[in-house]
């Protein structure tokens, strides 16, 4: 598995088109122990359902669950690149760059980094980039009053079954087998695919090597290419519902590949993007950031953008025209096209 940063700016990359149908499982309990309030996140599953259209067609997924949390607690101290944290599992459990902190509360609330490592103390080290848990790149930071969960990031393994069973078309390479496309805004998009080589077959990260973990990331999305003869198939995804709002990371500059990441359906207008979360609106396509919709039928993009017009400003569909209630699927996801500077995007929940 690549080892990375934090949210957009790492070199592990996103996303594809499934359609999703929701199964909630009834599971957010509570109970009492030790005179404590314990209570699990709500769990559930999605089905993906992955088209193919023949002629080596596309999907574009986001994922709508996260792996269930296997610790969280309070923050009791903060430097910084590394928290520490009452820590229930700390002294048995060596976690690595196979898991994410997330930040449930305070200013850093739905961001989360990688862990390099952590210790029995409950100090977790954390793979920071160019930020600091001291100064977060939204103005914020992480106090001693703010709580966390632990996570691990969901594998491509997880997502889309292992490459023995996927039901994604195994081959010997890259251009007879189906293909999953993860982007990076750093260095575009990497491919990943089952292939079979020596009697085995593993999932094959194209210019490294045999990759079965290699993970997905809370907010990305990804793109599923069916070049394999074969009929439309489901995924199940089981794991836990994000139980806080999403804070993404938008680099400026250039694309950015998201996910709708509730397990939900939405509008454009729900989105809550705009100014404050580094989305610029504009009075024309081209000196607008704009958000782009794959379509699994035609094979293109619809493109979005906030347009300004006669002293309103209102999503506008290219080719349509005034468009704010434009569907925002279930497991959807899309690219940002950020032109300016970019910014910290909180996706709000609609549950």
């Amino acid at each position: 598995m690549q080892r990375v940063q934090h949210a957009r700016g790492w070199s592990f990359l996103p996303k594809v088109t499934f359609i999703i149908t929701l199964g909630l499982i009834t599971a957010a309990t509570g109970f009492k122990a030790s005179a404590v309030d314990v209570f699990t996140d709500p769990v559930g599953f999605v089905t993906l359902n992955i088209t193919n259209t023949g002629g080596g067609s596309f999907n574009m997924i986001g994922l709508p669950m996260e792996n269930i949390a296997s610790d969280r607690g309070n923050v009791s101290a903060v430097t910084s690149n590394i928290v520490t944290v009452t820590c229930p599992t700390c002294v048995s459990t060596s976690y690595g760059a196979e898991s994410y902190l997330e930040f449930r509360t305070g200013s850093g609330q739905g961001r989360y980094f990688q862990i390099i490592s952590n210790d029995p103390s409950g100090d977790i080290t954390l793979n920071m980039g160019s930020e600091s848990l001291l100064a977060l790149g939204n103005g914020g930071s992480v106090s001693s009053t703010d709580t966390y969960a632990i996570h691990q990031f969901l594998t491509i393994s997880e997502v889309l079954g292992p490459a023995t069973t996927t039901p994604l078309h195994p081959a010997t390479t890259a251009g007879a087998a189906d293909n999953v496309l993860v982007f990076s805004p750093s260095s575009g998009f990497s491919t990943i695919f089952p292939r079979i080589n020596g009697g085995a077959t593993n999932w094959f990260l194209v210019g490294t090597g045999n990759d079965n973990t290699f993970p997905i990331l809370p907010d990305d999305a990804m793109f599923v290419q069916r070049k394999g003869a074969g009929v439309s198939t489901n995924v199940l995804l089981v794991g836990a519902v994000p139980v806080v709002p999403i804070q993404t990371v938008l680099v400026g500059g250039g694309f950015n590949l998201v996910s709708a990441p509730y397990p939900e359906s939405t509008v454009i207008s729900n989105l809550n993007l705009g100014i404050n979360a580094g989305f610029h609106p504009g009075t024309t396509l081209g000196n607008s950031d704009n958000v782009l919709v794959f379509n699994a039928a035609s094979q293109s993009y619809d493109t979005l953008f906030l347009r300004i017009s006669g002293g309103a400003t209102n999503w506008n569909l290219v080719g349509t025209g005034i468009d704010p209630g434009y569907p925002i699927n279930l497991g959807q996801g899309f690219f940002i096209s950020s032109k300016t500077t970019g910014g910290y995007w909180v996706q709000p929940k609609q549950y």
